[in-house]
Protein backbone atom coordinates (compact mmCIF):
# COMPACT_ATOMS: atom_id res chain seq x y z
CA UNK A 1 0.00 0.00 0.00
CA UNK A 2 1.24 3.44 -0.92
CA UNK A 3 2.67 5.40 2.04
CA UNK A 4 1.55 8.65 0.40
CA UNK A 5 -2.08 7.58 0.71
CA UNK A 6 -1.65 6.93 4.43
CA UNK A 7 0.09 10.29 4.88
CA UNK A 8 -2.72 12.15 3.09
CA UNK A 9 -5.39 10.35 5.13
CA UNK A 10 -3.54 11.01 8.39
CA UNK A 11 -2.87 14.66 7.52
CA UNK A 12 -6.57 15.21 6.72
CA UNK A 13 -7.48 13.68 10.06
CA UNK A 14 -5.03 15.87 11.97
CA UNK A 15 -6.07 18.99 10.04
CA UNK A 16 -9.77 18.70 10.97
CA UNK A 17 -10.07 16.53 14.10
CA UNK A 18 -9.94 19.43 16.56
CA UNK A 19 -12.47 21.43 14.56
CA UNK A 20 -15.44 19.05 14.70
CA UNK A 21 -17.79 18.27 17.59
CA UNK A 22 -16.83 15.32 19.80
CA UNK A 23 -20.05 13.56 18.76
CA UNK A 24 -18.61 13.03 15.27
CA UNK A 25 -15.30 11.57 16.50
CA UNK A 26 -16.68 8.12 17.35
CA UNK A 27 -18.96 5.65 15.60
CA UNK A 28 -20.20 2.68 17.61
CA UNK A 29 -17.08 2.89 19.79
CA UNK A 30 -14.65 3.18 16.87
CA UNK A 31 -12.26 6.10 16.34
CA UNK A 32 -12.09 8.20 13.18
CA UNK A 33 -9.89 6.66 10.50
CA UNK A 34 -9.63 9.86 8.44
CA UNK A 35 -11.58 12.99 7.56
CA UNK A 36 -12.43 13.88 3.96
CA UNK A 37 -13.09 17.52 2.97
CA UNK A 38 -16.56 18.21 1.53
CA UNK A 39 -18.01 20.97 -0.59
CA UNK A 40 -19.05 24.12 1.28
CA UNK A 41 -22.62 24.21 2.54
CA UNK A 42 -23.71 26.71 -0.11
CA UNK A 43 -22.25 24.85 -3.09
CA UNK A 44 -24.91 23.62 -5.54
CA UNK A 45 -23.46 20.08 -5.55
CA UNK A 46 -23.00 19.81 -1.79
CA UNK A 47 -24.61 16.95 0.10
CA UNK A 48 -24.58 18.75 3.44
CA UNK A 49 -26.80 16.24 5.24
CA UNK A 50 -24.08 13.62 4.74
CA UNK A 51 -21.24 15.81 6.03
CA UNK A 52 -20.58 17.87 9.16
CA UNK A 53 -19.56 21.46 9.68
CA UNK A 54 -16.46 22.72 11.44
CA UNK A 55 -16.91 24.42 14.81
CA UNK A 56 -15.04 27.46 13.57
CA UNK A 57 -17.00 27.90 10.31
CA UNK A 58 -20.36 26.25 9.57
CA UNK A 59 -19.87 26.79 5.84
CA UNK A 60 -16.82 24.49 5.78
CA UNK A 61 -17.88 20.84 5.71
CA UNK A 62 -16.05 17.53 6.17
CA UNK A 63 -16.89 13.85 6.39
CA UNK A 64 -15.49 11.81 9.29
CA UNK A 65 -14.64 8.33 7.97
CA UNK A 66 -14.59 5.15 10.05
CA UNK A 67 -13.06 1.83 9.01
CA UNK A 68 -14.80 -1.20 10.54
CA UNK A 69 -14.15 -4.90 10.02
CA UNK A 70 -16.72 -7.62 10.68
CA UNK A 71 -15.54 -10.79 12.41
CA UNK A 72 -15.42 -13.99 10.37
CA UNK A 73 -18.58 -16.06 10.53
CA UNK A 74 -19.93 -19.32 9.20
CA UNK A 75 -22.08 -18.53 6.16
CA UNK A 76 -24.04 -21.78 6.50
CA UNK A 77 -24.98 -20.93 10.10
CA UNK A 78 -25.43 -17.16 9.92
CA UNK A 79 -26.66 -15.35 13.01
CA UNK A 80 -26.94 -11.58 13.36
CA UNK A 81 -26.14 -11.76 17.08
CA UNK A 82 -22.44 -12.57 16.52
CA UNK A 83 -21.25 -8.91 16.58
CA UNK A 84 -21.72 -8.66 12.83
CA UNK A 85 -22.33 -5.12 11.63
CA UNK A 86 -25.21 -4.84 9.17
CA UNK A 87 -26.52 -1.81 7.35
CA UNK A 88 -30.27 -1.23 7.35
CA UNK A 89 -30.58 -2.41 3.75
CA UNK A 90 -28.65 -5.62 4.46
CA UNK A 91 -30.92 -7.32 6.97
CA UNK A 92 -31.28 -10.86 5.64
CA UNK A 93 -34.46 -11.36 7.64
CA UNK A 94 -38.01 -10.08 7.29
CA UNK A 95 -40.04 -9.46 10.42
CA UNK A 96 -43.80 -9.89 10.13
CA UNK A 97 -46.49 -9.43 12.76
CA UNK A 98 -49.35 -11.94 12.63
CA UNK A 99 -52.94 -10.95 13.47
CA UNK A 100 -52.33 -11.91 17.12
CA UNK A 101 -49.38 -9.51 17.49
CA UNK A 102 -46.64 -12.11 17.46
CA UNK A 103 -43.59 -11.12 15.43
CA UNK A 104 -42.13 -13.80 13.23
CA UNK A 105 -38.69 -13.71 11.69
CA UNK A 106 -38.13 -15.39 8.37
CA UNK A 107 -35.34 -15.36 5.82
CA UNK A 108 -35.54 -12.75 3.09
CA UNK A 109 -35.90 -13.98 -0.49
CA UNK A 110 -32.25 -13.04 -1.20
CA UNK A 111 -30.94 -14.26 2.19
CA UNK A 112 -28.05 -16.29 0.75
CA UNK A 113 -26.95 -13.46 -1.54
CA UNK A 114 -26.91 -10.95 1.33
CA UNK A 115 -25.08 -13.23 3.76
CA UNK A 116 -22.47 -14.23 1.18
CA UNK A 117 -21.87 -10.59 0.26
CA UNK A 118 -21.37 -9.63 3.91
CA UNK A 119 -18.94 -12.54 4.40
CA UNK A 120 -16.97 -11.67 1.26
CA UNK A 121 -16.90 -7.91 2.04
CA UNK A 122 -16.15 -7.67 5.78
CA UNK A 123 -14.43 -4.26 5.59
CA UNK A 124 -16.62 -1.15 5.74
CA UNK A 125 -16.07 2.55 5.34
CA UNK A 126 -18.68 4.60 7.19
CA UNK A 127 -18.90 8.27 6.20
CA UNK A 128 -20.63 9.89 9.18
CA UNK A 129 -23.00 12.75 8.50
CA UNK A 130 -25.50 14.81 10.45
CA UNK A 131 -28.15 13.02 12.49
CA UNK A 132 -28.61 9.66 10.73
CA UNK A 133 -27.29 10.79 7.34
CA UNK A 134 -24.49 8.29 6.89
CA UNK A 135 -23.08 6.74 3.74
CA UNK A 136 -21.30 3.38 3.76
CA UNK A 137 -19.51 1.06 1.38
CA UNK A 138 -18.22 -2.50 1.80
CA UNK A 139 -14.90 -3.92 0.59
CA UNK A 140 -13.11 -7.25 0.52
CA UNK A 141 -9.92 -5.95 2.17
CA UNK A 142 -8.60 -2.95 4.10
CA UNK A 143 -6.25 -2.25 1.20
CA UNK A 144 -9.19 -2.05 -1.20
CA UNK A 145 -10.99 0.35 1.18
CA UNK A 146 -7.94 2.60 1.49
CA UNK A 147 -7.46 2.57 -2.26
CA UNK A 148 -11.07 3.71 -2.62
CA UNK A 149 -10.41 6.60 -0.23
CA UNK A 150 -7.51 7.67 -2.40
CA UNK A 151 -9.97 8.21 -5.28
CA UNK A 152 -11.93 10.81 -3.33
CA UNK A 153 -10.69 14.38 -3.61
CA UNK A 154 -13.81 15.58 -1.82
CA UNK A 155 -16.59 13.74 -0.03
CA UNK A 156 -19.18 14.28 -2.76
CA UNK A 157 -17.05 12.20 -5.16
CA UNK A 158 -18.48 9.14 -3.38
CA UNK A 159 -21.76 9.65 -5.22
CA UNK A 160 -20.01 8.81 -8.49
CA UNK A 161 -19.60 5.22 -7.25
CA UNK A 162 -22.09 2.49 -6.46
CA UNK A 163 -22.62 2.69 -2.71
CA UNK A 164 -25.33 0.06 -2.43
CA UNK A 165 -24.47 -2.98 -0.38
CA UNK A 166 -24.40 -5.32 -3.38
CA UNK A 167 -21.72 -3.53 -5.39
Amino acid sequence: MNKDIFNILENNKLKYINHIDDYFKKYRGNDIFTIIPALSAGHKNAHSYYSVSLNSDENIRVSPVFLLVNPDFNVSNFETTKNIFLFNNEDPYIYQRNPYGTIRKKKAKNFDEIVNHIAQHPVMLIFKGCDDGHIAKRFKTKEEAIEFLSLLEKFEDIFEFDISYLN
